[in-house]
């Protein structure tokens, strides 16, 4: 972290310190100008050979069978979202989350169900999930903050195989994250990963979707672009 001074009305001079902010290090950054390079070269700035081995490289680390990568965690969310057709249907969500979880609810024509957050964890309280729920849920999102799998996941992922409904992950801090030797993405139906500049992970802006599921995966790759592979 950089401290940033900025100067306020007057003399008076405040000093900030960013609370996130995109790091490489400096023997990274030849080999990623390089590559930079190369793709620039290519006439192929999207979906060419780097974002497959991205892809392929995510899948096999998170352990699941597809990874396709989008322009967001957004768009990865609402892909899922569309894919399990929740037009009209609840989703339920935590309130502890950034907006865009609840937008891509929205997006896809879904109406989104706050609940309370666990005091200990940050994360959604199963209790209130459980109050939450009617016959018109659809689905569950559960959002892994500041890199922490919610602590209840089984306890959520049992209720939601029982009812048979989805279970989402908003991975979007959480990448590299295990919990009991089960890595974050390859915990629900879908996972939905964020590469934002303040990321634990960043391509400067983009996302992920990772699933054991080859009729999403499909899905998300016909929507992505339009149709193109």
């Amino acid at each position: 972290m950089t401290r940033q001074t900025i100067h306020a009305k007057g003399s008076e001079v405040i000093s900030r310190i960013p609370k996130t902010q995109p790091f490489f290090l400096d023997e990274d950054i030849p080999l990623i100008l390089d590559d930079i390079r190369a793709v620039l070269k290519s006439g192929r700035l999207i979906l060419g050979p780097y974002t497959q081995q991205f892809e392929k490289d995510f899948q096999e680390y998170c352990g699941v069978k597809y990874a396709v990568a989008v322009s967001s965690c957004t768009s990865a969310l609402e892909i899922v979202l569309r894919y399990f057709d929740v037009a009209g249907k609840e989703v339920i969500l935590p309130t502890n989350t950034f907006i865009a979880t609840a937008n891509a609810v929205t997006y896809s024509a879904g109406k989104p169900v706050l609940t309370d957050i666990d005091p200990d964890t940050l994360c959604m309280c199963p209790d209130d999930m459980l109050r939450k729920m009617t016959p018109n849920t659809c689905g569950v999102i559960v959002v892994h903050i500041a890199g922490l799998i919610d602590p209840a996941i089984q306890r959520i992922r049992q209720v939601c195989r029982e009812r048979g409904i989805f279970m989402i992950e908003d991975a979007s801090h959480a990448h590299g994250a295990t919990l009991s030797g089960e890595k974050a993405g390859n915990l629900g139906n879908a996972g939905c990963f964020s590469m934002y500049p303040t990321k634990v992970m960043t391509t400067s802006t983009g996302g992920m979707i990772t699933t054991n599921d080859e009729g999403l995966a499909e899905y998300a790759v016909s929507l992505r672009h339009h149709g193109v592979g």
